[in-house]
């Protein structure tokens, strides 16, 4: 468990966002700092990711952060959920796109749930660009940013 770097750069755009009031889902969510921040900056937020060790790390992450209140549960991606009916303002993630082998499954989530409508917001590092270009095919994502040093 760390923090990614991606997840420092997606900790940095938040800020610049109106969050105060939002509905934030967090993909992925690792230590939770961005959904810690989300929190800290006026957003409702549901922190997810497909481990329970994971979670229950979250549940302790956010336990050590005075004025936040996060829900934390699991979500395997590929799957129909409750999760992605909510209707979410925002969703985020961090270094997620880092296995081509679960993009697919990561790409339908992420079209499943911003069907309902919100802004999706990720953040890589590239480690492999097979692995952006199969999430950007399957997700149909039409527009990508890339940020250097």
């Amino acid at each position: 468990m760390r923090t990614w770097e991606a997840s420092l750069l997606l900790s940095e755009y938040l800020l610049s966002l109106p969050l105060n009031g939002k509905k934030v889902l967090e993909l992925g969510a690792g230590t939770g700092l961005s959904s810690i921040l989300a929190s800290k900056l006026g957003a409702r937020v549901l922190s997810t990711d497909g481990s329970e060790q994971v979670i229950q790390k979250l549940r302790g992450n956010f336990a050590l952060n005075a004025a936040v209140d996060i829900d934390a549960q699991t979500l395997w991606w590929g799957y129909e959920d409750e999760i992605l009916d909510a209707g979410w303002d925002f969703v985020v993630g961090a270094d997620i796109t880092y296995d081509e082998d679960v993009c697919s499954a990561l790409a339908e989530t992420y079209r499943l749930v911003l069907q309902h409508g919100g802004i999706g917001i990720l953040a890589a590092t590239v480690r492999n660009e097979a692995t952006i270009e199969a999430f950007v095919k399957e997700s149909g994502t039409l527009c990508c940013s890339e940020f250097a040093d």
